[in-house]
């Protein structure tokens, strides 16, 4: 672990245990704010678009990119470059359970990027239609 992510952790890591309710919105927010978000997006997207025939190929889209990315790139590079997660690599007990594999590709990030370009990709198909 490297001096910038050590200071990084060191930092978060710090806010916890020292106030309840922020420790419950994290652990919230680590567990439920993927769904939230992604419940949104969708809302998002099937809201601007009223054709339903393009509804279904955004959503294919999306969830073929999602697959694609998150179950299978994170996991080739996982492979090839296995980075401990912080609570391993520093033997310290998360607020949360956490998963034993790496820390890098972050998985729920990989997924967020994909959900953001489509996003972005969307509203620009559609503004340039306009």
């Amino acid at each position: 672990m490297n001096s910038f992510d050590y200071s990084l952790f060191q930092f978060i890591n710090g806010l916890a245990h020292q106030n309840k309710f922020f420790d419950g919105l994290i652990v919230f927010l680590a567990g439920y704010f993927q769904y939230i978000l992604l419940v949104l997006a969708i809302y998002l997207l099937l809201a601007k678009i009223k054709d339903w025939r393009r509804q279904f190929y955004i959503l294919s889209v999306f969830l073929l990119s999602a697959i694609i990315s998150r179950g299978l790139m994170t996991e080739i590079i996982r492979f090839f470059y296995n980075r401990p997660r912080p609570f391993l690599a520093l033997h310290f007990t998360s607020l949360i359970k956490q998963e034993l594999t790496g820390s890098f590709p972050s998985g729920h990030m990989t997924f967020y990027f994909v959900l953001a370009l489509i996003i972005f990709l969307i509203n620009r198909i559609t503004d340039i239609i306009k």
